[in-house]
């Protein structure tokens, strides 16, 4: 692990290339889960209040190379107060592509107990 916050912690990744008999250094990501029946790798970084700015991110190994292949992003809106914009893409023939693109409303924030709307 290179690096960790409150809620989001990065590490350097090295992965063994039987070729060269060696470790190659494959870079510094957020902390991977392996998904070993679909042989994916994703990671999560919480940005933001609540959970409400994220991103997340599949990868797959293609040949030598980790490759993004599912991405789901989650950013406050620059023109309206209190809405974010949620984007997924997926790749389809080598590129991402937007598969989904919505408005989110941020949910209300709980009463505080003992308020008079009781």
């Amino acid at each position: 692990m290179t690096e960790q916050g409150a809620a989001n912690a990065e590490a350097e990744y090295w992965v063994y290339d039987p070729a060269a008999d060696r470790f190659r250094d494959l870079g510094r990501f957020p902390m991977f889960r392996a998904d070993a029946v679909h042989k994916r790798l994703s990671t999560y970084v919480s940005s933001g209040p609540a959970g409400l700015d994220f991103e997340r991110h599949e990868y797959a190994f293609q040949g030598n190379d980790l490759v993004v292949m599912r991405e789901e992003t989650q950013k406050p809106s620059p023109t309206r107060p209190g809405r974010w914009i949620r984007t997924v893409r997926r790749r389809k023939r080598g590129k991402l592509v937007v598969i989904l693109r919505q408005t989110v409303k941020q949910p209300a924030r709980p009463k505080p107990v003992g308020s008079e709307s009781e």
